[in-house]
Order: C-alpha cells, then sequence, then structure tokens
C-alpha cells in the first residue's frame, strides 16, 4: 500500500511555473485557446500535428528534442524558423499557426521499480503517452482552453483530458474529438489496444456524465465494477460539495505503472487496476481531485492543500464509512507516521508542493488531513460541510490558497479561524502534550515549546467505572485542570486524546515500531549480517528498493555508534541474532517465529533508534521478499513464505492514563 500510494502522484511540481506566470498576467488578460490536430501511428511512432494558438502571448516553440517545427505562421503570415526566438509582437491578440512532426521515443524498458516515475513521453502499439512536460505541443505559458482532434490507426484508440465532441471509425482510422472548456495547466494524450465501456452517471442535479473505461483487452472484464464505483463517487461528491465540474470522467490504462489523477480522467497502470482494493480506495481518491485540484487548483506559491483535503474527503472518510474503529486507526497510522519524522525535518503546509519522499506524504497528505479532522471538531459538522460548498462555490476553475480555505470556513462557521488556519499552515513544528499529577482532582496539560491553542480531548473515569469525554481548551505551556469545577467529580484517572483527534508528537515508548519509520528516513544505514557476495548484493537490493533514502553501509559496531539514524539489519539467523545482542534487543520475536522463508520486524535501539531485521533463510529467499516489503510499511512484523506475506501485525500503542489518586 505504501509504495503504491507513491505511484498514484499528482502531476504537480511542474504545474507550479504556470500559475506563478498566471499571476503575473494582467488581470484582463483573454484565456488563450490553443486547437491541436494530432496524427500518430504507434507502430512507427510518428507524429504529425498542426497547431492554431489564439493567445497575447508568444507560445514556447521549444518542443521535445524528438520533434522538429516544420512551418510557423502569425496572423496570417509566414515567421522564419530562425527568427522565432526574436518573435516581439504588438501588444493585443493574435493567431499562430505550428506544424510539426517526428518520431517519438519507444516504450520503456520495465526494468525500472515500481516507485519510479515513469517516462513522460513514449509511443508503441501497446501504448502511448504524452505528458505537457514532454513538450509535445506549443506551450501558450499560462492555463489555456483547448480543442484537439486525434486520428489513429485502426485498433488503436486514445483521448485527452476533456468532454468528447466526437469519436468513430472511418476509412480504416479512429477519429476523435475532444473539448477543454475551462483554463487547463496543460494537455495528456494516451492511446492504446483499448476496449471502451461507457455508462451514464445522473447526478443529484439532473446532469449526465459519461463515465468511460479505456482498457487493455485483458482487463476488459473490470470494466463493470470500474464503471460502476465511478458513477457512485461522482454522485456522492456532487451530492456533498457541488456539480461535477467536467463533462466526463474516465479510467484509463497504461502499460507502465503510471497513476495520475488529471482533469476528467485518471492513469493507471494495468497492475494496479488489477489490485482488488483500489476501486474501495484509490479509485474514489481519484475521482474527488477533480473537484479538489482540479476544479479548484492549489496556489501552490503557499502550498498544495488538495491532498490533504483529498485524502480527508476519500481515503479518512471510507474508513469512517466503515467505523469507528476503522477511521482511528487511520489516524494512528498518520501519527505513527510521524514519529519517522525527525522534528528538524518538519515543514510547514505552506511549502509542501508535491510528494517526493515518504516524509513529505507525511506532511503534504497525512497532517493536513488531520488538519480537518481537527476543523471539523472545531467548528461541528454541519458549518464544515457548509464550509467546503462555500469553498467550492467560490473558487471552481480558479486558484485557491490555505487562506481562502480559512476565509470561508470561517463564513460558514461564524467564528475568526485565523490563529488556527496559522499556527496548523505556518508552523513546522507539531505539538508534544503530556499530562502530569497537580492536587487531588487536578491535573495539568503540559505543552512542549511554543504552544499551540489546542481543543484537547480527554476521557476521564470515575470512580463509579463509567467514563466521560470531555474537552479542554489550552493554549499556554502548561494548563491547570480542574475537573471538580467542570463537573466531573470524584475523577479516578484521565486520559490524553484517547481517540487520537489531535495532530501531535505520540510518546515513542508508547508507540512500538512500524517499518514505515525506517522505510521512509532521509538517512538510513544498512548492516549486512550475513557473510559472501550474495548476501551482501540481495541485501543492497532489497534495501535500495526498500528505502527512500540511498542506504550507507555500515559495519555492526556503527549501529552503535550513530544514536538516531534509522537502520536496516538484513541477514542469516546467526547473524541477526548476533546483532540483536550487540544491540540489548533480545532475541528474535516471538510473532515471527512462524513457518516461513524471511522474517522482517521493526524495533528501536534504547537510544530510540528505529531499526528494521530482515531475518532469511538463503539470499534467494532474501531477495524473493524485494518487491512484496515496501507494500507493508505500516506493519510491525511479517511473515514470508517465498514472495508471498502470509502472517502480518502492527503491535497496539499503550497508553497508560493518569491516575489521580
Amino acid at each position: 500500500m505504501a509504495r503504491l500510494s507513491h505511484r498514484l502522484l499528482r502531476a504537480g511540481c511542474w504545474l507550479a511555473l504556470a500559475w506563478l506566470l498566471l499571476a503575473a498576467l494582467p488581470a484582463r488578460a483573454a484565456v488563450p485557446h490553443l486547437e491541436l490536430e494530432i496524427e500518430l501511428d504507434p507502430a512507427t511512432r510518428r507524429l504529425q500535428a498542426s497547431a492554431r494558438l489564439t493567445s497575447e502571448r508568444v507560445p514556447d516553440f521549444a518542443l521535445h528534442p524528438q520533434l522538429a517545427l516544420a512551418r510557423v505562421g502569425m496572423d496570417g503570415k509566414a515567421v522564419p524558423l530562425a527568427s522565432l526566438q526574436r518573435l516581439a509582437p504588438a501588444p493585443g491578440e493574435h493567431r499562430f499557426t505550428i506544424e510539426y512532426a517526428g518520431t517519438l521515443p519507444p516504450l520503456p524498458e520495465r526494468t525500472q521499480p515500481s516507485s519510479a516515475n515513469p517516462a513522460s513521453l513514449y509511443a508503441a502499439a501497446e501504448g502511448s503517452y504524452l505528458a505537457p512536460e514532454a513538450g509535445w505541443y506549443p506551450d501558450p505559458g499560462v492555463p489555456f482552453t483547448y480543442t484537439v482532434k486525434l486520428r489513429l490507426p485502426a485498433g488503436q484508440k486514445g483521448l485527452v483530458p476533456g468532454r468528447q465532441v466526437r469519436a468513430n471509425e472511418t476509412g480504416g482510422h479512429w477519429i476523435a474529438e475532444y473539448a477543454f472548456a475551462h483554463p487547463a495547466d496543460g494537455i495528456w494524450l494516451m492511446a492504446g489496444p483499448y476496449r471502451v465501456a461507457q455508462q451514464a452517471a445522473t447526478l443529484e442535479d439532473g446532469s449526465v456524465v459519461n463515465v468511460r473505461t479505456w482498457f487493455h483487452p485483458e482487463l476488459a472484464e473490470l470494466a463493470s465494477g470500474y464503471l460502476q464505483d465511478s458513477a457512485r463517487y461522482l454522485q456522492r461528491y456532487s451530492r456533498a460539495i457541488g456539480a461535477y465540474p467536467f463533462g466526463d470522467f474516465s479510467v484509463v490504462s497504461s502499460p507502465l505503472p503510471h497513476g495520475l489523477g488529471i482533469p476528467s480522467l485518471t492513469y493507471l497502470g494495468r497492475e494496479v487496476l488489477r489490485l482488488p482494493f483500489i476501486r474501495a480506495t484509490s479509485l474514489g481518491h481519484e475521482v474527488l481531485h477533480n473537484w479538489w485540484g482540479n476544479g479548484v487548483r492549489p496556489d501552490w506559491r503557499s502550498g498544495n492543500w488538495s491532498e490533504g483535503l483529498t485524502t480527508f474527503g476519500a481515503d479518512y472518510a471510507f474508513r469512517e464509512d466503515q467505523g469507528a474503529d476503522p477511521a482511528r486507526t487511520m489516524r494512528l497510522e498518520w501519527l505513527r507516521d510521524l514519529l519517522a519524522v525527525a522534528p528538524a525535518d518538519e515543514t510547514a503546509l505552506t511549502g509542501f508542493t508535491a510528494r517526493s519522499h515518504g516524509i513529505s506524504s507525511v506532511i503534504g497528505y497525512a497532517k493536513p488531513a488531520m488538519l480537518f479532522v481537527m476543523l471539523r471538531d472545531e467548528i461541528g459538522p454541519a458549518a464544515f460541510e457548509q464550509g467546503l460548498r462555500v469553498f467550492w462555490q467560490q473558487h471552481r476553475f480558479r486558484t485557491a490558497a490555505w487562506k481562502d480555505l480559512e476565509r470561508a470556513f470561517s463564513q460558514a462557521s461564524g467564528r475568526d479561524l485565523a490563529r488556527f488556519f496559522a499556527q496548523w499552515t505556518q508552523r513546522a513544528a507539531s505539538p508534544t502534550l503530556a499530562l502530569a499529577p497537580a492536587t487531588p482532582g487536578r491535573f495539568r496539560v503540559l505543552q512542549q515549546g511554543e504552544p499551540f491553542d489546542l481543543l484537547v480531548p480527554l476521557r476521564v473515569q470515575v470512580a463509579s467505572g463509567t467514563t466521560r469525554d470531555i474537552a479542554v481548551r489550552v493554549s499556554e505551556r502548561e494548563t491547570l485542570v480542574d475537573l471538580a469545577a467542570r463537573g466531573v467529580p470524584e475523577a479516578v484517572s484521565v486520559a490524553l486524546d484517547p481517540e487520537l483527534r489531535l495532530w501531535r508528537r505520540l510518546d515513542p515508548a508508547t508507540v512500538p515500531a512500524i517499518l514505515r519509520e525506517t522505510f521512509i528516513a532521509p538517512r538510513a544505514q544498512l548492516h549486512v549480517a550475513a557473510s559472501g557476495a550474495e548476501w551482501s548484493a540481495a541485501a543492497t537490493a532489497l534495501a535500495e528498493r526498500t528505502l527512500d533514502a540511498q542506504p550507507v553501509p555500515v559495519a555492526a559496531d556503527a549501529l552503535l555508534a550513530s544514536a538516531q539514524e534509522p537502520a536496516l539489519v538484513a541477514g542469516d539467523r546467526a547473524g541477526i541474532t548476533r546483532v540483536l545482542a550487540q544491540l540489548g534487543l533480545g532475541a528474535v520475536p516471538e510473532a515471527v517465529a512462524q513457518e516461513g522463508t524471511g522474517r522482517v520486524w521493526a524495533a528501536r535501539a534504547a537510544s530510540g533508534k528505529p531499526l528494521v531485521f530482515v531475518l532469511a533463510d538463503t539470499p534467494a529467499a532474501l531477495a524473493a521478499m524485494q518487491r512484496a516489503l515496501p507494500h507493508y510499511g505500516r506493519q510491525s512484523w511479517l511473515v514470508f513464505r517465498d514472495t508471498r506475506v502470509v502472517a502480518q501485525g502492527a503491535w497496539p500503542p499503550e497508553v497508560a492514563p493518569l491516575k489521580l489518586h
């Protein structure tokens, strides 16, 4: 799951430049309009294109190196190619014509790790993909509207984001036309030997969305389920937020491990689409991005709020649908992930733009998702839901910043939320809380460092054995709480935030380690606890695939010398047993003492140093764990039989309430 989420990336970083340029445009600048006619033969990889651009700006004529300009014109007159760099027309709207052609790169070899970013430009009969950052069309330089006419040989079908105006097969070719009527960041083109299935989804406002799957033939049997679930998500979010912003929605299969949420479609690798849980999890996340991220675009200069809001509205909401316990489990996962981020490596939400490694996913996805959990608790569900609708109505097809979210929720709740949003979006640090006794019936809530303004949930047990949940506002380093004064006499004990509804640093002593603490660390060591070149090669390959950091090989003594830097220790039973003894960590845990060929578990040294131990019967057994291991970061232990995980678990936290007598 962890590495799957890495693949489900937003195509975000490069878009920041476009929106910075948009901010610099005069307020009344007309939105450019681009008309493209594309003929692509995937078998030969040959692309021929003509473009007509109406714009007040000169476009970027620099295309991909494998594409060459043939002719350029402006306002009906030819422009010599040698003078393009000096083109400086008079102010006002101009009409540019560009003709170009070339042979696209082939489909890359699929030998790269699944977490690597796939190529942005390729063509093949198996599948073609043209991303905006590859420079396959003249870039207007700012968001623009467009139409695309696409011509492919028979047996191939293709699409770009937007509404399908027409599509038909004629004269041995497949011809389609698409229109995108709202300012777009770029154009993605996908083509392949697709079987296209379609279903009409009627939304609450009476509008109809054409939902399509564009699947490789071997995936055709999956189409019905994806169509039904896509329609269900569209209905859910249009009801909760507002009208679906685009005319069509498509799920498109890729020959490579892509995972993109693009306006009006999602592009997923064939292997990903086959996974049984995708329709119930990641599909809904990508559908919701049509509202948050594509329908309302983040102002990249002040941080990307869309991933956190989408995680809250999809991934977390699905857990809430399952019940209180699954939702609490996800909140625990987020807080456990935070323990993998050293305080010095934390950054503010206003500095997050796109996920680049595991730590950025904690900061950019988990922390803002918890922000929205806390905000809903703060202002109440009704005001929160109204705030989402206000935000959508005010910023549909526009850019928006964290400040705009603050204003929308303040308007909906009738409260000034400036302090709430400032502390959670502008500060890098996370609060650390603890309880301390005072006098009978009284206790103190303590904060480390600069205090936050928090509504702290508490669970009080009274002498009769019953419990009562209360919330206490704290804004100082030390807050005295008198339970009797709050109408809770005869209190016996009190537990701090037992349902984990606050973003905060948990006490590592109360939360057993999980594998992810080492997996996503920005720096990590590797110790091979076995002799021989085969062991070393297998351990190195496993570490490079599993860890975000480039592992630094170390001897056993260095594991003790570096008190905090996480480490992965891989080897045979004798070697692992020896290292455990050196670190004072006892024996191999009973949980992994099951039949299998490999065992993995997380631990912490006495210094707090996160560790992952990988014990294998043979070098081949160690190598067999490479593919699956990265997906189990939120577990504490695993047992492998060859390539399969046959047992797993996460050791639960152990938090004792504060005794008041």
